[in-house]
């Protein structure tokens, strides 16, 4: 009631101490529509089964939809705003699984949805780095179409990530099919094309990295002809500290660094430092000396 002097008495939504706002508050018309859209796909799929909306799947915990088979396999769906809170999904998500009952999610999304659209989406970025091979799942409910994305790490021959990438596919509602064993099946099949898109790039990458070694190996040799040149044999001792520049300027060069390049073939010539290049070369050519 608050001030009767100025408003009725009426229900109001619970605050929970601030904490989360009554989510039947938060649900538009469109939010609603959605699930029911999506009430329908699973309908659709399992005809032999009953589906039920915001069902209690466990203790205090709400599933937008849920589904049982013969065996005891549970499912539940859920339609979420972009604004879902990790630690939300976190923990209704561990206590689902705990209960096992596999949960899919879907988050709202515009029709153009692009890398910039996730990264603004603090959601996905703590999502693939907590699971690895659950697939984000974004739907349009105008069009009905779903956009799934998946984080792609590309390696080196030495198995370090030297690049991230984010791969998307948008499928047909109806090209969608949710499993009881917590799997998604798609037409075409997502793993299957996320995993030949991961071979080209990690091909191509290879193929570059090969490519740029080949012309580092081309640029030592240069260094080595020129030092050759010089007739220079300098027995003058290398200090440590000049051995450890050298040796994290050899690194640098080795790994693609112009401006390490360029300093060494300055120094080449210089009688002080001869000794320290000329036996990282040689090490790195595979040369005697």
């Amino acid at each position: 009631m608050r001030d009767v002097n100025k408003r009725k008495p009426h229900f109001a939504h619970k605050n929970n101490n601030g904490y989360r706002k009554c989510s039947y508050n938060e649900e538009t018309e469109e939010h609603i529509e959605g699930i029911f859209i999506l009430k329908k796909h699973l309908e659709w799929m399992y005809p032999q089964y009953k589906v039920r909306y915001k069902f209690n799947s466990y203790g205090k915990l709400y599933s937008d939809l849920y589904i049982e088979d013969e065996n005891g396999n549970k499912m539940a769906i859920e339609y979420e705003r972009q604004d879902l809170d990790f630690e939300y999904w976190k923990r209704k998500h561990e206590v689902l699984n705990k209960n096992n009952i596999k949960d899919f999610w879907l988050i709202k999304c515009p029709e153009e949805v692009d890398n910039q659209y996730l990264d603004d989406l603090s959601f996905f970025k703590r999502y693939i780095d907590y699971t690895e091979d659950m697939n984000l799942m974004m739907i349009n409910i105008e069009t009905e179409r779903v956009l799934l994305s998946k984080g792609m790490e590309i390696k080196d021959v030495n198995g370090k990530i030297i690049e991230q990438k984010v791969f998307q596919k948008w499928y047909k509602l109806n090209d969608v099919k949710f499993q009881f064993d917590g799997s998604l099946l798609t037409e075409p099949d997502f793993k299957k094309l996320f995993n030949e898109k991961l071979e080209s790039y990690q091909d191509g990458m290879l193929k570059n990295e090969i490519k740029m070694k080949n012309e580092r190996i081309s640029q030592f040799k240069e260094l080595y002809d020129s030092i050759l040149q010089s007739g220079i044999n300098s027995g003058i001792p290398i200090k440590d500290h000049m051995r450890e520049y050298y040796t994290d300027l050899f690194t640098r060069a080795k790994r693609g660094d112009k401006k390490a390049m360029e300093t060494l073939m300055k120094d080449s010539k210089r009688v002080s430092r001869y000794g320290i290049i000329r036996e990282l070369l040689y090490d790195f050519l595979g040369l005697n000396q």
